[in-house]
């Protein structure tokens, strides 16, 4: 039997360290690149054959001709979504996108609220990028992608009915119904343009309504690659500072359950992708590796970086330096997150996929790696010193 191939790529910190060109780099024509958690605040940025993207609702894949799979536990940004698919229109690609019907659906009025909120918090900002995704996970009115097209969905409340939209709407009126910002923005245009946006999402995704359905797709891909968002230290699995983590897992979790419903252990041959920089990044505020945060000079004051550009949400990109310990202890969270693969009864060893070698060399980051992989904890550990092509290598030698 030929096992049907799959990856898992996540990142191994607090996000930025080259999940694109990971899943770039993996990808073909003939592959479905999952996203399976988070939304559209993620930016993964890929370089090839002479194009440079940054994916936020489309697989990392897509330049090569790989298609998209939306599930739902990803949470979709119509408006978002419309810009950049008209963005990959005009580079002369044209996306393939698959969408679960349950999937959330992120309006401009979640948006608004998450900016209203993080501005209020002044110096200690949560790091939220103002995309909205927490608001959409908590409000009270869930809006689908089953029900978007144009107010499709009816919705009884207090007994009459309304759209779905409506009544995000009025949820939003009614929480700041003092706020002149969010009471101006809730008007017929705002409307109307949401309504537009919703109409060019439903018309450009192939809707996927059931279990059977998301099955009969999975099993038809050649290769299947699962791109997480973010990464696992934004997860309260490892990391509970709650107040600069994310409203979703990280990691394998989704992956495994839906591998799990998919296929049989002899089925899958599965290999989760955990990636890190030679060196710690994170957006935002709180902590940053045991030594906490450096200034870029630290790690190399020429290196430039076109995707991670100061923003009004989440400033300027910090730095850090990975030592022994932080070392093993992403290690560590690597290999416990593989264990929701093992749960489901899938055997799987994590490889880690280093980056960013040509910026700077962590002789405690080699050390650890190489301990880890000669005892068998991980299995390949990959290379890249550029935006497009990784080194396949069975250990990792830089530096040692």
């Amino acid at each position: 039997m030929v096992k049907k191939n799959i990856r898992i790529i996540t990142g191994a910190n607090w996000g930025d360290e080259g999940k694109g060109l990971t899943a770039n780099f993996f990808s073909d024509p003939n592959t479905l690149v999952v996203l399976s958690t988070n939304s559209c605040q993620r930016g993964h940025t890929v370089v090839y054959n002479g194009k440079r993207h940054v994916f936020r609702h489309f697989g990392s894949g897509t330049l090569k001709g790989a298609a998209t799979y939306l599930t739902d536990d990803f949470m979709v940004n119509p408006a978002m979504f419309r810009e950049e698919y008209e963005k990959l229109l005009e580079m002369g690609v044209y996306p393939k996108v698959y969408c679960r019907s349950g999937c959330l659906i992120v309006t401009p009025y979640d948006m608004l609220s998450n900016q209203i909120i993080e501005d209020s918090r002044g110096d200690r900002r949560h790091s939220s990028c103002g995309c909205g995704a927490w608001e959409t996970r908590v409000r009270k009115t869930a809006l689908t992608a089953n029900g978007i097209g144009s107010d499709a969905l009816l919705i009884q409340n207090r007994g009459y009915e309304e759209s779905a939209l409506d009544a995000v709407e009025r949820y939003y009126l009614k929480k700041y119904a003092d706020n002149d910002d969010m009471r101006s923005f809730c008007n017929d245009i705002t409307k109307d343009n949401i309504r537009y946006d919703l109409d060019f999402f439903r018309a450009h995704v192939t809707m996927i309504e059931s279990d059977e359905k998301e099955k009969e797709m999975l099993r038809g891909a050649d290769n299947i690659i699962f791109e997480n968002s973010q990464g696992l230290m934004l997860d309260t699995d490892y990391f509970p500072d709650t107040d600069h983590t994310t409203p979703a897992h990280i990691g394998c979790r989704y992956p495994a359950a839906i591998i799990a419903r998919t296929f049989s252990p002899d089925e899958a041959d599965i290999e989760p992708l955990y990636i890190t920089r030679t060196y710690f990044t994170r957006h935002g505020n709180g902590a940053i590796g045991v030594l906490g945060e450096c200034g870029k000079e630290a790690i190399d004051p020429f290196m430039k970086d076109m995707t991670n550009v100061p923003n009004p949400w989440q400033g300027t990109l910090r730095y850090g330096l990975i030592t022994k310990t932080d070392a093993q202890d992403m290690i560590g969270r690597i290999c416990k997150d593989t264990g929701y693969l093992l749960d489901a009864g899938f055997e799987a060893k994590p490889s880690v996929v280093v980056t960013h070698i040509n910026e700077f060399v962590s002789g405690a980051l080699d050390d650890a790696l190489a301990g880890a992989a000669g005892t068998g904890r991980l299995g390949r550990v990959y290379t890249s010193d550029n935006e497009e092509t990784i080194n396949s290598a069975d250990m990792f030698i830089k530096g040692m």
